[in-house]
């Protein structure tokens, strides 16, 4: 019986190596249930995977079945996973295998998710909407971005969406354009919340959710407001009033955090305020308020901890525990007040917005990847299409009879980087595999992933789906690839240091976050201390005194207290040549370069950005965008850009 699995494997452990050797397995370990190499289905996040996955399933078959010396290491690890010897047959059989994969290259399965998403929206969904020949772009939104704005701020749609941005705190076209595009990539987020309220699942805790309701969630606005204000104004005033007794005449910037004196005292100082006072006609004005909810929600303590420790003091503890309560209060008030308002606004408008932008899709047939996902997901569990059952979620026999090539078996790579929308589509057909009542009754999963690289959030990927896995595949096992063929022993110290130290783990448990890491060892070969980390932290504050108070700054620092160094041409430590620099941002990038030139080093700079984003190619851009599609926001940007300016 074929036994799922879940193999969890961190960078450079051989994932690659590995599923390609799942693939050689199954097609050996199955072949007395008839199995064809393209019954099997490899799918992964980069078409640069892809191609390296091919590459090495075709470089295992070649070693395996021409007789190689060498390939003694390839025959034990696939022995290792088959639980058996290879025999002779098995080389016969595989050699048969590699034959025709040559002359069926076509039939080989490896795709990347979104190019399987987009084959199963070709054949099964775009007909059934009556599109055809439907088009990938995925810059598809901006083309048509001249025309939602035209859409959403006519007459008749400015009231729905007012109340969006009245309340925001900027105001700008990039806003305005960075919010039209997460509505629109993260609409199966809104179509699943009203999938949850239409199944009786309430969107809020009040299942308040119609019109008539906005003035019961004002009311309860108003009275948690009440309720905060007052334990506020008593906080303070049992604090002040403690304070006065034990620190007659003391600055109020000795006894009080600066960001909450600011707000009281209107940025002063001095002996002189009455801060009971103060807190009273401060927390009379919910406007104050509101502008710094940010900083009053997350209070813990306002005062000096030094001066009122609650180590010390016993009122200090139990101030503690009422500002606790008190955040509860006021997330309340904001939850009713700001919360429940603007997800009615945003939903009103999500509505005319979405109707609108599927017109425009249906016409010009040109789709972005996050479109696909979206029409895939929302019409594969349509009643009328009738191919996957919605409410047991279970693949419906038309399902199989429109897929071109059965899968019999699925093989997912990085599977940590799958969005929650990519998997509700891949979850049915992944029961059906694993049930054993498809088309042809034997089949399989295994997916291939790393925890630790979710944290990233690539492509909305989902940790959990990953930890959960095993709950999902019956019949599974896990598997855990433990050695670096990649980095040597200082370098996985490091990295076993922070991923096991203790308080990783009490704070992602505190957190709720499960964290189960494996200690990764380097292969016997890089056992040797070559190579090596250096940390560095750096405090960069808006202090005028501080001479690293910008990201400028900072990374001029960075380069000539730790770069230049290192690469000195007489007494460097480190080949010019073999130095790589990186940086999470390009404009980090560009500061790191300026001050390489300035010093006289040679670099090659490899940013993300193309020629067309330069400073002085990109408003050129603009303009030539306006001239050839007569979109006034290109216009806009052109206006306003450094070259008009």
């Amino acid at each position: 019986m074929f036994l799922n699995k879940v193999i969890s494997a961190s960078a450079g452990t051989g994932k690659t190596y590995r599923l390609s050797l799942e693939f050689i397995n199954i097609l050996l370990q199955c072949r007395v249930h008839d199995i064809n190499f393209w019954e099997i289905c490899i799918i992964t996040f980069t078409r640069k995977a892809t191609a390296e996955i091919r590459a090495r399933i075709y470089q295992h078959l070649d070693t395996l079945t021409s007789g190689q010396t060498d390939n003694t290491i390839l025959i034990s690890n696939l022995e290792s996973i088959m639980d058996r010897k290879v025999n002779d047959e098995d080389i016969a059989f595989l050699r048969d295998v590699r034959q025709q994969i040559l002359l069926h290259k076509n039939k080989l399965q490896i795709s990347t998710i979104d190019s399987l998403l987009f084959n199963v929206f070709r054949s099964h969904v775009a007909p059934y909407l009556g599109i055809t020949e439907p088009v990938i772009d995925d810059n598809a939104v901006d083309d048509i971005l001249p025309r939602l704005y035209e859409f959403t701020l006519n007459d008749r749609n400015l009231d729905v969406i007012r109340p969006l941005f009245e309340n925001s705190r900027s105001k700008t076209i990039e806003t305005y354009e960075k919010f039209l595009k997460t509505l629109i990539d993260q609409r199966w987020f809104f179509h699943y919340l009203d999938e949850s309220v239409g199944a009786g699942v309430p969107s809020n805790p009040s299942n308040a959710t119609d019109d008539h309701d906005s003035a019961a969630w004002e009311q309860l606005a108003s009275q948690y407001w009440l309720d905060y204000s007052s334990r506020m104004i008593s906080i303070i005033t049992q604090w002040w009033g403690y304070m006065q007794a034990k620190y007659p005449g003391e600055l109020l910037s000795k006894l009080m955090k600066k960001d909450y004196r600011e707000q009281l005292t209107n940025g002063r100082d001095g002996t002189n305020f009455n801060i009971a006072t103060l807190a009273k006609d401060y927390f009379q004005d919910l406007s104050k308020v509101e502008k710094k909810s940010t900083l009053w929600l997350k209070c813990t303590s306002f005062w000096n901890s030094v001066k009122f420790s609650s180590r010390k003091e016993p009122l200090a503890l139990e101030l503690e525990e009422q500002l606790e309560e008190a955040s509860r209060v006021f997330g309340s008030f904001l939850f009713y007040h700001k919360f429940l308002p603007e997800q009615k606004a945003i939903r009103n408008f999500n509505r005319l917005l979405y109707e609108y932008y599927d017109q425009l899709r249906f016409q010009t047939r040109i789709f972005t990847y996050s479109d696909i996902a979206y029409y895939t997901y929302r019409y594969l569990y349509d009643p009328e299409l009738s191919l996957i059952d919605k409410e047991f979620g279970y693949v419906n026999n038309r399902f199989y009879e429109l897929l071109t090539n059965r899968i019999r078996f699925l093989l997912i790579d990085e599977f940590q980087d799958t969005s929650i929308i990519q998997f509700q589509i891949l979850l049915p057909i992944i029961r059906e595999l694993i049930s054993g009542e498809t088309a042809k009754p034997y089949g399989g999963v295994i997916v291939v992933g790393d925890e630790k690289q979710s944290i990233y959030r690539w492509r909305g990927g989902e940790r959990n789906l990953l930890m959960d896995m095993k709950k999902v595949l019956t019949n599974c096992v896990e598997d855990k690839l433990s050695v670096s063929f990649r980095s040597f022993q200082p370098v996985m110290s490091f990295i076993n240091y922070i991923f096991l130290h203790e308080n990783l783990y009490e704070n992602l448990q505190a957190h709720e976050i499960r964290w189960d890491y494996t200690s990764v060892e380097p292969e016997p070969a890089h056992c040797v201390e070559k190579g090596g980390v250096h940390v560095r932290f750096q405090n960069l504050t808006k202090d005028e005194n501080n001479p690293i108070n910008d990201d400028e700054s900072a990374c001029r620092n960075f380069v000539e207290e730790i770069i230049i160094p290192l690469i000195d041409r007489e007494q460097g430590k480190l080949a010019q040549e073999e130095t790589v620099v990186l940086a999470r941002r390009n404009q980090d990038l560009k500061y790191i370069a300026s001050v390489l030139t300035e010093n006289g080093y040679d670099f090659i700079w490899e940013s993300t950005y193309s020629i067309l984003h330069h400073a002085s190619v990109k408003p050129l851009m603009h303009l030539l965008m306006f001239t050839l599609k007569k979109r006034w926001i290109d216009l806009f940007k052109f206006l306003r850009s450094d070259a008009v300016l």
